[in-house]
């Protein structure tokens, strides 16, 4: 599963230090429903450099920039709007910034994408993207230096509506013809290898042992869209604009079909959860996105230099009095373990929050108003 850290170092060998052996990762270090994080990202990805393959490597992530935060969810799927989709799923993960959702059998002996929430190009909105063949791998288990695998699968999308005129000429022999909706069939040719092993070194002063993923999918993706064409009727030119109408179903346009290849590199841990320390994605080669996990979860947080909220008192050894003045959506307390332990909703511009029963230590609090969202820092004395 997904979440992770970012770079703007180069990676360079490190001293071979006496006994020191790659790790392995099996199914206990997948995060388990409940566990929750917070994954920061960066639109600053110049001069990341993620080395060669090897063994024993050093990657220093110490300098890396901070841009926004992100809170990642493990959850049931039954417990999702769409999850009934998704029979053969037993884990679900969603990260809030774009409201996406992918779902995941794990088992002993790998983890498989079931199907996803997200994204995909040419349809505006989100889709549903259900597996018609076999789950799409993810991990195989135990997952060690050097093993990889390949493998395919085939996806489709539901119908999304997407009304838009289609230029003249596109459809022979009509006047005008309308797109009302659309769908995609998405397939993955997946090729995994995990080619180095070694130590990572985080902003926060955190070393971790990991081993290095590469992740590269080619996608072809082949969109059908339900068109209605309307035929000017040359019986009755007298009498206004007469057509014949004709819905055509769904059907492909010449040009709409598209293949690209896309890379993800993920550093993997058996140390901590989440298991992903790091992911970097590229498409086309061209390195596009950055993220890191946060650790610990509660500190080192930037909080919001225009805050809309404030906390008090702070520290406390039992209530947290919140007033935000921006409407409160929602807010969770996420304990260092990466827990939720808080969680409610619909909170106008206050809430309180009772740590009476809970540890002292950091908390994390993530508020979501309707200016966006702030993450702040909560001391439990």
């Amino acid at each position: 599963m997904k979440k992770t850290l970012l770079l703007l170092c180069t990676v360079s060998t490190s001293f071979f230090f006496f006994g020191q052996t790659s790790i392995n990762l099996d199914v206990t270090n997948i995060p388990s429903i409940g566990f929750s994080f917070v994954n920061v990202n960066t639109v600053n990805t110049s001069g990341i450099d993620l080395g060669l393959p090897g063994e024993n490597l050093t990657y220093d992530f110490t300098a890396f920039s901070e841009n926004t935060l992100d809170s990642v969810d493990y959850v049931d799927p039954n417990s999702t709007l769409n999850g009934s989709l998704f029979l053969n799923s037993n884990l679900a993960v969603t990260a809030m910034l774009d409201s996406s959702y992918t779902y995941f059998n794990s088992n002993s002996t790998q983890l498989d994408v079931v199907g996803m929430i997200t994204k995909i190009p040419l349809i505006p909105n989100k889709v549903v993207l259900t597996s018609t063949t076999n789950p799409l791998r993810q991990l195989d288990f135990p997952a060690t230096y050097l093993s990889g695998f390949s493998d395919s699968s085939n996806l489709k999308s539901n119908a999304v509506y997407f009304p838009i005129p289609i230029p003249a000429g596109t459809i022979p022999v009509v006047d005008t013809a309308y797109i009302d909706s659309a769908k995609a069939d998405i397939t993955i040719h997946r090729v995994s290898l995990i080619d180095a092993w070694g130590n990572l070194l985080d902003r926060y002063g955190n070393n971790f042992s990991v081993l290095r993923q590469v992740v590269t999918d080619i996608r072809i993706v082949k969109p059908v869209f339900r068109v209605t064409t309307e035929t000017a009727n040359p019986l009755y030119p007298a009498f206004g604009p007469e057509f014949y109408v004709q819905n055509l179903g769904y059907i492909t346009i010449p040009g709409f079909d598209y293949a690209d290849t896309t890379k993800t590199v993920f550093f993997l841990t058996n140390e901590v959860q989440p298991y992903i320390i790091a992911e970097f994605g590229y498409t086309q080669d061209v390195l596009t996105s950055a993220k890191y996990a946060q650790f610990p979860y509660a500190v080192g947080i930037n909080e919001n230099e225009n805050s809309q909220s404030q906390i008090y008192p702070n520290p406390s050894n039992s209530v947290f009095n919140v007033v935000s003045k921006s409407k409160i959506n929602s807010l969770k307390v996420i304990s260092a373990d990466g827990k939720i332990i808080v969680l409610d909703e619909k909170l106008n511009h206050s809430a309180k929050i009772d740590l009476t029963k809970f540890e002292s230590g950091i908390y994390t609090l993530i508020l979501e108003t309707e200016k966006g969202q702030e993450i702040k820092k909560i001391n439990k004395l």
